[in-house]
């Protein structure tokens, strides 16, 4: 399997050079065959469509979908396909002693693509303080699992929150960071409460290592009191540490994020940190968090990006992201329609929104038949 044809369809890709553009698509054993006009196959399934705007398929680089005995972890598929992203990052729930199950009990059984940042706590997110007794971290097994596994373990997670590191301040993170570059690998990490100290963390990070929750409404943040951009969140973008939006339960402002809009301080990467408790609200979807960013001033097309092709493109995943022959046929379907709602962020506060996007199909291929998956979500 994994034949289909498109039709009827309107394709937003911006790196493809593809806005709003009717045209048909043919995807032929899990990849895209052709995109044109009026394409005919014979004895291929038809998907027709009116009008719903065709995108490479949405990638959610912070998830947490290995249940095991995690606090947070949620099945894979609820977190992606059936929310519209037909490739998701698990974010930590895993360690380095867990994840051989996480590998053959989720990564392996889901119709969802899963990534995965491997915590550098042994145990991953069994525990919520994971990182407040030191013993937890080893370097070696951390090193040998992400050698093992380099298709898949694509970056390094530690969370640098109060409730996380207990009395040890900064230097978990600052272990992270030294595994990381052993391992050649971008470290994500998740910034909340006092301690450790914001100014402490981002020092610590180089090019390509990301942050996560950049617009939480909390003290300990990436803008100082006035509104503007710490110097050091200044430097740290000039020299190319990455920003990921990390919506979450308690990680997002909309204060925060307008203010930082006007210091030019847009994400480089959009996802949600969804799990069980914020499949409705705060968070919901990935195309929720992107509805919310719109209404604080980004535009749809520059979203895209960042949830398709920016995404494929940092981790090198070379035949994801993209509408073009010969790329990995995954779509997100969606409507991009006018409403009149009101959105919360993480902490209550409200947004008039006029415009939202709402998931109609899902395509997802792979597996060993290149099956593809559809999710009609009328």
């Amino acid at each position: 399997m994994g034949n289909l044809l498109i039709k009827g369809g309107k394709l937003l890709a911006p790196h493809n050079g593809y806005f709003y553009s009717e045209l048909d698509i043919l995807l032929e054993d899990g990849k895209i065959k052709e995109i044109g006009e009026n394409i005919n196959a014979e004895g291929i399934e038809i998907l027709r469509l009116n009008g719903e705007i065709v995108s490479p398929g949405f990638m959610d680089i912070h998830t947490h979908c290995y249940k095991g005995k995690s606090l947070i972890g949620t099945e894979a598929d609820v977190l992606g396909v059936q929310r519209g992203s037909t490739s998701i990052f698990d974010a930590g729930t895993s360690g380095s002693l867990n994840y051989e199950d996480f590998k053959e009990n989720c990564i392996k059984k889901s119709k969802t693509h899963i990534y995965t940042f491997l915590n550098i706590s042994d145990w991953g997110l069994n525990s919520l303080c994971e990182l407040s007794d030191l013993k937890e971290i080893n370097e070696d097994r951390i090193l040998k699992k992400v050698e093992g596994n380099r298709n898949n373990i694509l970056g390094i997670k530690a969370r640098a929150s109060a409730s996380v590191v207990g009395n040890n301040g900064i230097t978990p993170i600052r272990l992270g960071k030294e595994i990381s570059k052993k391992a050649k690998l971008p470290l994500m990490v998740h910034i909340g409460n006092y301690q450790p100290d914001i100014i402490d963390v981002i020092q610590l990070l180089e090019k390509d290592d990301i942050i996560t929750h950049s617009y939480h409404g909390k003290k300990n943040g990436l803008l100082s009191d006035d509104g503007t951009l710490k110097k050091e969140t200044r430097a740290a973008k000039e020299r190319g540490v990455k920003f990921d939006v990390g919506h979450g339960s308690e990680s997002f402002s909309f204060n925060t994020f307008k203010l930082a809009l006007k210091n030019n301080f847009k994400p480089d990467f959009i996802s949600t940190d969804l799990y069980h408790k914020n499949m409705v609200e705060p968070v919901g979807s990935l195309l929720n968090v992107i509805t919310k960013l719109i209404a604080c001033g980004m535009t749809l097309e520059e979203c895209i990006n960042k949830v398709t092709y920016d995404v494929a493109k940092f981790f090198n995943l070379d035949n994801m992201g993209q509408l073009k022959r010969g790329s990995q046929g995954d779509l997100t379907i969606f409507d991009f329609k006018d409403c009149n709602e009101i959105l919360k962020d993480s902490y209550g506060n409200k947004q008039e929104i006029k415009k939202k996007l709402e998931l109609k199909f899902v395509v997802v291929t792979g597996g060993e038949d290149s099956e593809v998956f559809r999710f009609n979500k009328e």
